[in-house]
């Protein structure tokens, strides 16, 4: 199946420090999930619904990592984005390293996340005209990013969450970690980096950098709930993460 999307960005710079002893001598990304790196697995869900390029913003042990996505590219290009300052910034910044493919429209992915194909699928269903923020029923046991939405589905608050419960968890939405973005929004999220950059507000999460500007583009969520993925943090995540695939 093809999603017109030819280029996707892959946010892998991060050192996994939660993921210890596994990455201090080997990417996150590369951390198996029943013999299979998330690498590999995102690799292939690309390749299998017509991406032809994808771009790795880098940091953490990059090498390694380009050396294993260019071995297993499933006849993708790959292209390495280089960030040296992985270490003191966050992954607005790696974001803003890639800009010149985002403004051009593109899917955007986070490099932590495991997770099977139909999920991709499932974005041949929607309006192309519309960007779409993957996500899954917010429950007691998420933290992370999270979104409500107005009854067309609009995204109107995006939050990092921690440690909070809520009494009704109704149009609560979890992030998966994968964004398509239109030309439009990608050429304005180009322009949004480039303000917090410039006040230097690098250490964010990029999401939070669209919440400022949710009422200047119509993002809309596509829940994929009933599907798998998991977003892998720390062993423990590793763990249920090659429980629900195995």
């Amino acid at each position: 199946m093809n999603l017109n999307f030819e280029n996707a960005i892959l946010l892998v710079a991060g050192k996994g420090e939660r993921l210890k002893p596994l990455t201090e001598k080997s990417p996150k990304p590369l951390t198996e999930v029943n013999g299979i790196p998330i690498l590999e697995n995102t690799l292939k869900n690309l390749a299998s619904v017509g991406v032809k390029r994808v771009f790795l913003v880098t940091g953490h042990l990059n090498e390694k990592l380009i050396s294993f996505a260019k071995e297993n590219s499933q006849g993708l290009e790959i292209t390495e984005i280089h960030s040296p300052e992985f270490a003191s910034t966050n992954n607005m910044f790696s974001l803003w390293r890639a800009k010149e493919i985002l403004q051009k429209g593109c899917l955007l992915l986070e490099g932590d996340v495991f997770f099977e194909l139909e999920i991709l699928n499932r974005l041949s269903q929607e309006n192309p005209k519309f960007s779409y923020w993957f996500v899954d029923k917010f429950t007691e046991e998420n933290d992370g990013c999270m979104l409500q939405t107005d009854k067309r589905k609009r995204i109107t608050n995006l939050e990092i969450v921690r440690g909070k419960t809520f009494e009704d968890y109704l149009n609560r939405y979890k992030s998966i970690g994968i964004v398509s973005v239109t030309k439009n929004l990608g050429q304005k999220l180009c322009a949004w980096l480039d303000t917090e950059v410039e006040a230097k507000n690098v250490n964010v999460y990029f999401d939070l950098v669209v919440a400022k500007h949710l009422q200047e583009e119509e993002i809309k969520v596509l829940n994929i709930d009933g599907l798998k993925w998991f977003e892998i943090d720390d062993l423990e995540d590793l763990q249920k993460a090659e429980k629900l695939f195995s």
